[in-house]
């Protein structure tokens, strides 16, 4: 026996008669488990060390990871199409329009936008509504676009309890009813070039226009009218910041969250949403074309809708829509906006090739007794409406859209009484298409022509 084995056993005869001492009854078996279980022990402790390393580790990668990586895939969303195997949508799908399901809808809902001709589509729709004998409804809720779910059944049931023919109108991002098990009313929209909005917008939002200026504009702050479009655009602050670049598509894109953040994913879904769930979107820089496709896509509610155009050219009552503006926007800060709104752009783009598709379909086939047909004598009625037109007020017009939840911020102009200071925009210079001279003059009996000035209507 090696003098290791005889210290190691003299050791154990040590531990064995001290806890004989003690009136122990502790064998070495005993003594065995117990070093088996503090072994077992710190194997595990170590186990646990490691995993922690390495979840640490793991940790310090991804901050490695550079900010601009992390930008460029939170926004691309190019993968999702690979995924789905989704070609992207062109304006020309799902066209010609069937006119036989269109002619018979008996819900129509107008998605309106602010600041896109609002004001000059709801005077046409009452006007129409009267003759034409259908429910016009407009909803008083006009700040809440995102919605929850019972927000989104509230709206449905509004739609589905009213009675029919309906034409409904809310500025809301747009709501899938079958979601929801209810049928899926006719969706429209109006939309405006997309700088022009903006731009229109930002000063709206501190002046007002000639029809609400003081009364309705009292609350704007300081700092907030002394900053020019120039400064907002320039100084990148936030109201024009890419932040806030996504005005238009969350419109068609629909209620989810990625509708709301400036990528591609967005776009292509509210292009798919136009294609689908929209039967007209039409374009305020070509209002006639619009009212044409509507008259053959909705008889049963635009019929006559250039008529009831004209009456509100004679009326006068357009002039009172051009908004305030502190001073003209210089062309760098222009086509930096414009820049930052390529997004919007393409799909205003995409809903212009998209209306003169739907043009030339009706030129070519029109559907009989719809277009440009009213139901009177335009001779006998437009000078006997023009006369009987009164004003349109606040309460029906659109004021009340400020769109607050476009910049985050519920902001109204001043009243300091600055209106000799102030020119009125896009005056001279109307975006939208002009009516045909000849039935201009024959509404006004050989009287002068009225100028379109719907460019910064609401």
């Amino acid at each position: 026996m090696s003098s290791s084995d005889m210290r190691l056993e003299v050791t154990w005869q040590l531990v064995l008669k001290k806890l004989a001492k003690w009136n122990s009854t502790v064998s070495l078996t005993y003594i065995r488990r117990y070093y088996q279980t503090v072994t077992a022990i710190s194997l595990i402790g170590l186990l646990l060390i490691m995993s922690m390393l390495n979840l640490l580790r793991g940790k310090s990668h991804l901050v490695s990871v550079s900010a601009d990586s992390i930008a460029e895939s939170s926004v691309n969303f190019s993968s999702l199409s690979a995924k789905f195997d989704l070609p992207p949508p062109k304006p020309d799908a799902g066209l010609p329009i069937n006119t036989d399901e269109t002619s018979q809808s008996n819900k129509v809902i107008y998605n309106r936008i602010d600041k896109s001709g609002t004001r000059t589509f709801l005077y046409i729709i009452k006007k129409l509504a009267l003759r034409n004998r259908f429910n016009h409804i407009s909803s008083d809720i006009w700040a809440a676009k995102y919605t929850s779910n019972d927000q989104q059944k509230d709206m449905i049931t509004e739609v589905n309890t009213s009675p029919s023919p309906l034409l409904y109108d809310r500025p809301v991002h747009y709501i899938h009813f079958p979601r929801y098990g209810a049928n899926q009313p006719s969706w429209i929209s109006l939309v405006r070039d997309p700088l022009e909005r903006f731009v229109s917008l930002f000063y709206y939002k501190r002046y007002g226009d000639v029809r609400t200026r003081p009364k309705t504009f009292k609350n704007a702050s300081i700092s907030m009218v002394k900053h020019t479009f120039d400064d907002c655009v320039l100084k990148n602050r936030a109201e024009c910041s890419t932040k806030n670049v996504m005005q238009i598509i969350p419109y068609f894109c629909g209620q989810g969250a990625g509708c709301r953040i400036p990528n591609r994913w967005a776009l292509e879904t509210a292009k798919r949403n136009i294609i689908d769930n929209f039967v007209v979107v039409g374009v305020l820089e070509e209002l006639n074309t619009t009212l044409f496709v509507l008259q053959n896509v909705l008889p049963r509610f635009f019929k006559g809708a250039e008529d009831a155009y004209i009456s509100l050219l004679l009326s006068g009552v357009v002039r009172g829509y051009s908004s305030f503006a502190g001073e003209v926007p210089s062309e760098a800060a222009m086509s930096k906006m414009k820049e930052r709104l390529t997004l919007e752009y393409e799909l205003y783009y995409f809903i212009k090739e998209r209306l003169e598709l739907m043009k030339q379909q009706f030129i070519v086939y029109p559907l009989q007794n719809t277009i440009l047909v009213n139901s009177h004598s335009r001779e006998e009625s437009l000078t006997e409406e023009v006369n009987e037109d009164t004003p349109i007020t606040s309460e029906d017009d659109g004021d009340r859209e400020t769109a607050p939840d476009d910049t985050g911020s519920d902001t109204q102009g001043n009243e300091d009484g600055d209106g000799d200071k102030l020119s009125i925009v896009d005056e001279d210079d109307s975006k939208v298409d002009n009516l045909n001279t000849d039935s201009v003059n024959a509404a006004q009996d050989g009287g002068e022509n009225e100028q379109t000035q719907t460019s910064d209507e609401e």
